[in-house]
């Protein structure tokens, strides 16, 4: 039996745990309330929905064929938040989830003839709420291999 397995079994019988975490995956399976910490400071705490209802549902997955498409999407959305995705050449934009902010985005890229490989809309995860709450305006986009 895994650790966490063994975590979560004994949570369920109401032995209350404390655990901290960098992975916020396992955060998400095994906790029922979870706290934000940065920079020594709670920042946010609650379920793992209530921290996700934090941010707005607009968050589009969009990836390039190449990392030069990739870098001028990323430079002409400067204004928004942007977010490295898992995949080569993806990137997350959050919006504010309006059919508005939707539509000027891809209108930018359609506009600047950027070529999309791939693109569709992305259910906020608590990694989303983190990097959101602790005020990550840009990661680096290096997708290189």
């Amino acid at each position: 039996m895994k650790i966490r397995d063994i975590v979560k079994s004994m949570a369920n019988t109401g032995i209350t745990i404390f655990l901290t975490t960098q992975y916020l995956d396992e955060a998400e399976y095994l906790a029922d309330r979870i706290a934000i910490l940065h920079k020594g400071v709670i920042i946010a705490n609650g379920t793992a929905i209530e921290l996700k209802e934090k941010l707005p549902q607009g968050i589009i997955k969009l990836q390039f064929k190449n990392s030069f498409e990739l870098k001028r999407a990323i430079d002409l959305l400067n204004d928004y938040l942007i977010h490295n995705g898992k995949e080569k050449y993806e990137v997350y934009i959050q919006t504010d989830g309006t059919a508005i902010q939707f539509a000027d985005v891809l209108s930018r890229i359609n506009h600047e003839n950027i070529e999309i490989f791939k693109f569709a809309p992305k259910q906020p995860t608590l990694e989303d709420a983190f990097l959101t709450l602790i005020g990550d305006k840009k990661e680096e986009a290096n997708h290189e291999g």
